[in-house]
């Protein structure tokens, strides 16, 4: 966890704040890592559904699963801009 929120405030720092929503496939590489964010969230929110069925589910492991598909966002916006410089 310490990691994703290094990795995190590394590339927060490096972006612009967004303006408008990211739309997924700009190329192959943005649409894989906002298909992986996708994932990312729906599985956080089937572990909130199995913890409110009373299932025990880790704090460690929804605010896991919250600052990935926060990393894995903020590489999709990397990734595009990346390309769009490239371009």
């Amino acid at each position: 966890l310490a990691r994703l929120d290094a990795l995190v405030t590394e590339f927060e720092a490096q972006m612009p704040p967004a303006k408008d929503w990211d739309i997924p496939g700009e190329n192959l590489s943005h649409a894989h890592l906002h298909f992986a964010r996708a994932l990312c969230r729906h599985a956080e929110r089937e572990c909130v559904a199995l913890r409110a069925t009373g299932a025990h589910v880790p704090d460690l492991m929804l605010h896991y699963l919250n600052r990935l598909s926060d990393a894995l966002w903020l590489l999709a916006r990397t990734e595009a801009r990346l390309r769009r410089e490239d371009s």
